[in-house]
């Protein structure tokens, strides 16, 4: 209930200031998706020039044959960058989005028939929307696979073949607004909370307004819950706003299903207000939460996944990576809308999100109840 008079305090301060519902609910998300659109015609541009860019590689029987077949390709002269994804999905991602230009599928049963010495085979999927790359990729990757008694069954984008491999279903190629519009969102999402939670708890502070609070009986865990349900409000009328401009706006296509993708963007920005009410409690000023959102958006454009993909990412740059409750969030942004998963098949990426998400709630309400009484004065 506390919460509740929270939550109606703040949104009652937002009502007696257009500007502020204009900077966070209009300009914010059109200009990121007009910046976005401008940049779209030169990428594509580009990309229409680009070489044949490397392989991406899918290892599905991760046995010692298939590593050796792997390790051959990346030392084969012919191909580009050889990197390993973590799934046929992954891989058929990095093709659709112009990171590769072929994937490799490694499938089950290749390390057992190449050491019984029985004919196998291994799936390539080539980008056939440039001339010579998928003919390019399959002389090249054939002849490494003739040492392991390995036939190549080619796959053009866009005309998936029936066969005992199955059929991947590709839709039509994947512009950058349709790369970036899962981009844009997260980016909002976790910049505007933070800034939303973060920002409005010292100024509450610095105004003097905590000392009403606690005659109002608000605790410590009300003004946090107060200050969600304030963010969560904006949140998800931010994430319609983002998706309607890209979708209505500028044509963009997104596969999944559009609530569920307003979903996770909520959960990523959830995860940035836990963060932000944990950096609250301490007694920080105003200008250090605008230093903390500084390096906290160098950060995610180094290592969430925003410019280079989590997949090409070695050594401490994927380890920063995988520490990063938003890495996971704009994957599954990603797998929605470019692949149109479902909310069951993102739960593993959702989990660790909302795992961070729940530690931050904690350690701010720990913390927040041990300062409670220095926060006032």
């Amino acid at each position: 209930m506390d919460g509740l008079i929270v939550a109606k305090k703040d949104l009652q301060q937002l009502k007696r200031n257009r500007m502020a519902i204009f900077l966070s609910l209009v300009l914010l998300p059109g200009f990121f998706m007009a910046t976005l659109v401008a940049s779209e015609g030169s990428s594509q541009e580009m990309g229409t020039q680009s070489k044949f860019l490397g392989v991406a590689v899918a290892d599905e029987d991760n046995s010692f044959e298939s590593r050796s077949f792997e390790q051959a390709l990346a030392e084969s002269e012919k191909l580009g960058k050889v990197v390993d994804t973590s799934s046929r999905e992954t891989g058929e991602l990095l093709l659709r989005s112009g990171t590769v230009a072929a994937v490799v599928v490694v499938q089950k049963g290749f390390g057992s028939s190449v050491e019984q010495g029985s004919m196998t085979s291994v799936l390539l999927i080539a980008d056939d929307s440039k001339p010579g790359i998928p003919e390019n990729a399959y002389a090249a990757i054939a002849e490494i696979a003739q040492g392991y008694s390995a036939s190549v069954n080619l796959q053009r984008s866009g005309q998936p073949p029936e066969s005992l491999l199955g059929v991947i279903e590709r839709g039509k190629p994947i512009s950058m607004l349709e790369i970036g519009v899962g981009i844009i969102l997260g980016f909002v999402q976790v910049f505007a909370c933070f800034y939303e939670v973060a920002g409005g708890m010292i100024r509450e502070r610095e105004t003097g307004t905590y000392p009403r609070l606690v005659l109002a009986k608000a605790s410590p865990l009300a003004i946090i819950v107060g200050k969600t349900m304030y963010s969560s409000l904006l949140t998800l009328t931010r994430g319609v706003v983002v998706l309607a401009i890209a979708i209505y706006g500028y044509g963009a296509v997104v596969y999944g299903n559009v609530a569920v993708v307003i979903f996770v963007s909520w959960i990523m920005g959830l995860s940035a207000m836990g963060l932000a009410a944990l950096l609250s409690a301490f007694r920080v000023s105003g200008r250090a939460v605008v230093i903390s959102e500084f390096l906290l958006i160098i950060v995610l454009f180094a290592f969430g996944g925003l410019i280079r993909d989590r997949d090409l990412m070695t050594g401490s740059a994927l380890f920063v990576s995988d520490l990063l409750p938003w890495t996971y969030g704009f994957d599954a942004l990603r797998k929605i809308i470019l692949l149109g998963w479902n909310l069951v098949e993102v739960l593993p990426e959702l989990t660790l999100l909302s795992l961070y998400t729940l530690g931050f709630y904690l350690a701010a309400i720990f913390v927040f109840q041990r300062r409670y009484e220095s926060l006032l004065s």
